[in-house]
């Protein structure tokens, strides 16, 4: 037999709230509720502004955390390996669990792990029992805020059982490196720990074993995968410790690059063969063959080519699904920023899911993976600074072997805005940090967030850095010319002139999707208004956008924040539960902003205009569109507003051109052009009132169970034209194998809770969360609300399907 990994997902018994005695084998768990990981408490709770589990130092710290609950919760899971599996290798492995998480297997405690953002295992080799109901059991203590955002609490991510012979290659036990890469050639040196767990348990001390290794490359094609003809090396060992590290090389010819615009992906299948022959373990290493190096005058390189940085922060919650990572929310997150000309993630300010990484790997994004936010100085009470001497080696090695194999990831980070970088000490924890994460990785530089770079710079702990990470700091305006303005990154480029700079977190502008305010505001605080939403009227990420275009040696930017996320509610208190700073909100709509980015970040020619056409006789409206193309001309009611050029010199410190319009009911359009030509065009219009629901999907087929489909609200007139301003309330019916797992609106301030099958419209769109439940029918799933005409949808169940043919 060779290796076997078993989903842990399903049928865990779940009881909020601590509970004596929980972790024994004997322990009575059928009152507890049921349910399958992921799972995230917290976000079935009610917004509540005060608890006493949050307060501390006379502070209440629950907006950090959105307001919602956290606690002790305890999981048990039954289960029972087959008879075959007796004399094998058993390890449990968690992807995450929030926060300071015991585990237990038959009454037997395996260990304690406080970093909710680390994938850690655990030998049960010893303790799990074949062929009889074993207990799992696991205590989750998250009392008191640990975190500046929404962690969310419980197993968020996913549990798996590996099975494997005595004889296997370790947890996350290879690790490849490509000291040559071009268009001709590519040579691959690949490291294996081979464990021999026969002498982990003492037996047979003075044998060796004699193994042999094969190691092939597979190439990913259309859905498929195909051996690479004459990729191979073939390796006899004999085993004498209980950890071996082996090395292979492997050669491939005219191999196929991996970049954002084309991803490939290559994979490393490595086979152990005992001494007669048979096969016992098999080990799937992801591969993505590029060559990347930064030079401080010319930013980045990939594949020989300079290319930016094009990058957002991301927070690792997903909207009404709280912390739960689900693979087909990630990669609709991905999609959604893909169309917006994004080809980077900072994974702001934890190590993500493996699913991230997986996606990012195969859509095209480069990646920041950053590993802390704390260090030793306190941001949060209960946050990591309280384990971090203890823990910081082991789970940053964890971390970096957990992800190094693959090609999205090009640069780490170590920390996020430290408070250590102002003071002495910070450049001895620093060193140390550095020290691990070059043992463990010596290609990829090494970055942090610096947002105190007089600091950083006096202490030296900047110029420790592979990469100075700027926050914000780069691109503050310092002076101006008739050639332009002066920013902070200019004068650090003349000081430091061999020093590598990135814009590690830059704009955090304010907006809310659908809201505008007048007269317009540009200061960013200025934005702050009695309704608590903030204008889509934004030039706060403009200035970012055209330092990046103007500085060919800053190697790119990640924007704060890709998406709204819970938490952090800049800049309202209660009832504020969510940010504002996301170019997408909260359900995946993009605001204005989004269009803006898409117009700098790429070539199809593209137009945008907002506000909305709903407005009374007499307003004069801003009327702003952004496009990628030379001249814009505004049409209302089919008669020309006039045409405004991006080439003008009226326009060169803007990115975006504006009319005042006096309103007139009707459609007010956009039409762009490039020397003359005409490329696209944008129409918004005036709606009457809500006449009915639009209900679509993003997907018309659901194949397996525990698959999410993404289903989008809107309302139409009459005419069919989408209502901008209509706040019905929605009611989500669901017939068939399928059931709603979240609802949502992008309503920073609306306490209606996620875990629900209604949902009030805002700004015309809400968004239900469909899931697969077993089952062979079709989903069919019903929108209503009050006297508009309903909606209804059909999401195919492609398992019959698949049974008929």
């Amino acid at each position: 037999m060779s290796r076997l990994v078993f989903d842990l997902n399903k049928s865990w018994f779940f009881h909020l709230g601590d509970c004596e005695g929980a972790e024994r084998v004997d322990f009575e768990d059928e009152e507890w509720r049921e349910l399958n990981l992921p799972h995230d408490w917290s976000i079935e709770g009610r917004f509540i502004q005060f608890r006493d589990e949050n307060w501390y130092m006379f502070k209440n710290l629950d907006h950090r955390i959105g307001y919602l609950p956290q606690g002790i919760g305890w999981y048990r899971k039954h289960l029972e390996i087959p008879v075959n599996c007796e004399g094998k290798r058993f390890i449990l492995q968690f992807d995450g669990v929030y926060r300071d998480s015991d585990v237990w297997i038959n009454g037997q405690h395996l260990g304690h792990r406080p970093y909710g953002y680390s994938t850690f295992f655990y030998d049960v080799t010893s303790f799990i029992e074949p062929n009889k109901d074993n207990i799992i059991a696991v205590r989750v203590d998250n009392l008191g805020v640990s975190s500046r955002w929404y962690a969310g609490s419980g197993i968020y991510r996913k549990v798996t059982l590996i099975v494997t012979e005595m004889i296997h290659i370790a947890p996350f036990g290879t690790y490849w490196k490509t000291p040559e890469v071009s268009k001709e050639k590519a040579l691959v040196d690949l490291e294996l720990l081979v464990e021999n767990s026969f002498l982990t348990m003492n037996k047979d001390d003075n044998n060796k074993f004699e193994i042999l290794i094969l190691s092939e490359v597979f190439e990913k094609k259309d859905g498929a995968l195909h051996k690479l003809p004459d990729v191979h090396h073939t390796l006899s060992v004999k085993l004498t410790q209980e950890t071996n590290k082996i090395q292979q090389k492997l050669e491939i010819l005219n191999p196929k690059l991996w970049s954002p615009d084309s991803p490939h992906l290559y994979e490393i299948k490595t086979m152990i063969y005992s001494r007669d022959g048979i096969l016992i373990d098999e080990y799937i290493t992801p591969l993505g063959l590029r060559s990347f190096n930064f030079n401080p005058d010319k930013g980045f390189f990939l594949n020989g080519e300079n290319i930016k940085f094009k990058g957002v922060c991301l927070h690792h919650d997903n909207g009404c699904l709280g912390s739960k990572v689900f693979a087909d929310a990630i990669e609709r997150k991905l999609n959604i920023l893909k169309e917006m000309g994004c080809n980077a993630i900072r994974t702001s300010h934890n190590p993500p899911s493996q699913e991230m990484l997986e996606l990012c790997d195969k859509m095209g994004f480069m990646v920041m993976d950053e590993a802390f936010d704390e260090w030793t100085m306190q941001k949060t009470p209960y946050g990591y600074w309280r384990h971090f001497d203890k823990w910081y080696e082991r789970d940053v090695r964890d971390f970096i072997r957990r992800d190094r194999n693959h090609p999205c990831v090009i640069i780490w980070s170590c920390g996020n805005e430290v408070s250590e970088q102002r003071v002495e000490k910070g450049t001895e924890i620093l060193e140390k940090l550095l020290k691990v994460f070059h043992d463990e990785d010596p290609t990829r530089p090494v970055t942090q967030g610096c947002n105190q770079m007089e600091h950083a710079n006096r202490t030296g702990f900047a110029d420790m850095l592979d990469i100075v990470g700027y926050n914000y700091y780069g691109d503050r305006i310092t002076g101006s010319s008739y050639d332009g303005f002066r920013c902070m990154y200019d004068d650090e480029h003349e000081e430091y002139p061999k020093r590598i700079m990135i814009g590690s977190e830059n704009c955090s502008a304010f907006n809310t999707r659908g809201i505008y305010h007048y007269p317009i505001v540009y200061a960013r605080w200025s934005k702050v208004n009695d309704d608590m939403h903030c204008s889509s009227y934004d030039i706060t990420s403009e200035i970012p956008l055209m330092i990046l275009d103007s500085r060919e040696y800053v190697c790119g930017m990640f924007t704060w924040e890709g998406f709204d996320y819970l938490g952090e509610p800049t800049p309202y208190p209660w009832p504020a539960r969510s940010s504002h700073f996301g170019i997408v909100d909260l359900c995946g709509f993009p605001k204005n902003l989004y269009y803006l980015y898409q117009s700098q970040w790429t070539d199809r020619p593209m137009v945008h205009l907002f506000p909305h056409w709903n407005w009374s006789k007499g307003d004069v409206i801003p009327v702003w569109v952004y496009s990628n193309c030379e001249c814009v001309e505004l049409f209302l009611n089919g008669e020309s507003l006039g045409e405004k050029s991006f080439l003008d010199e009226d326009y060169n410190d803007v990115l975006h051109l504006m009319w005042d319009v006096e309103f007139e009911p009707g459609e007010l359009k956009a039409v762009v052009r490039n020397k003359g030509k005409f490329e696209a065009s944008k129409s918004v219009f005036t709606a009457g009132h809500p006449k009915r629901l639009v209900l679509s999907s993003n997907k018309k087929s659901l194949k397996f169970e525990g698959e999410l489909a993404f289903l989008e609200v809107e309302t139409r007139d009459t005419s069919e034209k989408f209502v901008p301003i209509a706040s019905n309330l929605v009611t989500f019916k669901v017939k068939g194998p399928g059931k709603i797992i979240g609802v949502g609106n992008g309503n920073p301030i609306s306490h209606e809770p996620f875990i629900d099958e209604q949902r009030h419209l805002f700004n015309g769109l809400c968004l239900a969360v469909l899931q697969k439940k077993e089952g062979d029918d079709d989903i069919i799933v019903k929108a209503s609300s009050g006297s508009l005409q309903s909606a209804e949808i059909r999401i195919k169940n492609m398992e019959v399907i698949k049974s008929e043919e």
